[in-house]
């Protein structure tokens, strides 16, 4: 029920709909929220009332915490204070 799909096909985070199955609200959180996908997500995300948490190693227009996706110990101490109910992955490191 909960999963990716198609672009076309609404999920239940897309329509808005912010109580996760076990009556808690959603918190998605989004890697790499200062790159243009990740951007233009958590603006979407936003729009729609989700409450959204971005990280990335890059300061950004919106509030963003700074996390390094690859240092277990920042991303225990992101996922223990934020204790998202979702995570979109789209960090990625470049050269």
């Amino acid at each position: 029920m909960y999963g990716f799909r198609m672009a076309h096909e609404q999920t239940e985070v897309a329509r808005g709909d912010d109580v996760s199955p076990s009556g808690n609200a959603r918190r998605v959180l989004v890697t790499g929220s200062a790159g243009f996908i990740g951007r233009c997500l958590v603006a979407r995300l936003n729009a729609l009332g989700v409450e959204v948490h971005g990280v990335d190693l890059r300061s950004s227009d919106h509030p963003t915490r700074h996390m390094n996706v690859t240092d277990a110990s920042d991303v225990c101490q992101v996922f223990e204070s934020i204790r998202p109910t979702h995570v979109v992955h789209c960090a990625a490191i470049v050269d």
